[in-house]
């Protein structure tokens, strides 16, 4: 669950980091954290967590969150890193391999209804940057640091590009913006019963779909300054490690395969 590998698991961890003397630990957090079913522009990390969490993930990360932050300081300096929408090589069962499924079998339809959704994504190799970076900063302990490739893409460009890059067919059809969303309501209500909730995945929910459908950036002032935080690999240089990545590991189909 959840609960056990995102809250017992990660206070395990702090535990067992203090008990062994370290002295910095780095939450990877998410701005799922923060997540609601509307337009993100350019947060920072003084943006409240929302009443109720859209689901049990962002539930279960955030509640880890605030408890590693209340630790800093009693025998340990601890530090919430939220990268963006992670993405790169060695990554079979992410969004990105999820969705390359669903444009395969031309399952996935653009749910945009016509209007932009721009969005922040960070390359695994600009997480890791960061991590080590922060890992070396005296003014980290306690603060909150989104992490992202720092250039907005639109989402559904940026997958019709990579689908053609793959060999894959566009995505064409676009669906009106109420479909969706009714669609995810209706779903949300259904999974409330006892069997759904704990035996089948959501088809539609409205996480997965504000994902895809509500603009999401991040202000990642506070990483420049605290830790002078760059990113060291750029969207197209990362789309090439990403592609080469997957033909050297059989294709798409190897990439989707866990999915």
């Amino acid at each position: 669950t959840f609960e056990k590998t995102n809250i017992e698991a990660t206070k395990n961890l702090l535990t067992a980091a203090k008990k062994n003397r370290v002295q910095k630990f780095l939450f990877i957090s998410s701005p799922s954290v923060v997540a609601e079913f509307k337009d993100q522009i350019n947060i920072n990390e003084q943006y409240p967590y929302p009443r109720k969490a859209m689901n049990y993930y962002c539930d279960s990360k955030a509640k880890a969150e605030r408890y590693v932050l209340s630790q800093n300081g009693y025998g340990i300096y601890t530090t919430s890193i939220r990268p963006r929408g992670i993405w790169g090589p060695r990554d079979k069962t992410g969004f990105l391999p999820k969705l390359m499924k669903r444009i395969a079998t031309g399952k996935l339809k653009n749910l945009s209804g016509g209007r932009p959704v721009l969005t922040d994504l960070c390359h695994v190799y600009n997480v890791s940057h960061a991590c080590l970076l922060a890992s070396k900063s005296d003014k980290v302990g306690g603060n909150i640091y989104f992490i992202t490739d720092d250039s907005t893409i639109e989402v559904w460009t940026f997958l019709n590009h990579l689908a053609i890059l793959l060999e894959l067919p566009e995505i064409n059809k676009t669906i009106p913006s109420k479909i969706p969303i009714l669609a995810a309501s209706v779903f949300e209500i259904l999974w409330k019963t006892p069997y759904l909730k704990h035996h089948k995945s959501m088809p539609l929910s409205k996480y997965s779909l504000g994902l895809l459908t509500r603009q999401s950036t991040y202000n990642i002032s506070k990483a420049k300054k605290d830790f002078a935080y760059q990113p060291i690999i750029n969207e197209r240089q990362g789309i090439q490690n990403l592609l080469s990545w997957i033909n050297q590991i059989g294709g798409v189909s190897a990439f989707t395969k866990h999915v």
